[in-house]
């Protein structure tokens, strides 16, 4: 089910703090799901593949979407459908785009929707998914911990977060506050 990138390599100039990670979506996926595969990029990956998935999930304010950030309008943009679908747990709709739903989310923070939206987001999810963020770390992370929970409930959150670290990167979900959300996420389901 490997799906087939350009360039596909992730690389890591170290390990160390200070060094800076690139991170394109590599040819498999980080989850491979039963109804949808889970991939994570950093802005530029985002940037560069996009168009190679079948729905991507911005989390960190990457794409060109007629939304301005901060503006207080909206917490989602992207496809009009599925912010119908998902948008009763955050503030209001957005402005449609394909396949794409942009949440307005601060780096390191948590994300400002409720437990039930990834469930239901899940559900409407297929195909191949790509979660990002600036340095496809956090945000993205945070969101692919998430949906890898729904999709399978024998993972605890720790369970997710390993995961993650092992298969994408050792630095993949940043604080406090996005651990303390996906453990609260864990104990949700």
């Amino acid at each position: 089910k490997a799906l087939p990138v350009k360039g596909s390599e992730t690389t890591h100039a170290s390990l160390s703090l200070g060094a800076w990670c690139k991170h394109n979506p590599t040819d498999q996926p980080v989850w491979d799901g039963s109804k949808w595969d889970l991939y994570i990029a950093d802005a530029p990956g985002c940037r560069v593949y996009k168009d190679d998935f079948d729905f991507v999930l911005d989390c960190g304010d990457i794409l060109s979407l007629p939304y301005v950030r901060g503006s207080g309008k909206s917490v989602f943009d992207g496809d009009e459908e599925l912010i119908k679908k998902v948008g009763k747990f955050a503030s209001s709709g957005g402005t449609p785009h394909p396949k794409c739903l942009k949440i307005d989310w601060d780096d390191r923070a948590a994300p400002p929707v409720k437990f039930e939206f990834w469930p239901a987001l899940s559900k409407l999810l297929s195909g191949t998914v790509l979660t990002a963020c600036q340095g496809g770390h956090g945000r993205s992370g945070t969101s692919l911990v998430c949906l890898m929970l729904v999709d399978n409930p024998d993972y605890s959150p720790a369970d997710a977060i390993i995961h993650l670290r092992a298969i994408h990167c050792p630095r993949a979900i940043e604080s406090a506050v996005q651990h303390n959300y996906i453990g609260e996420f864990g104990a949700f389901l």
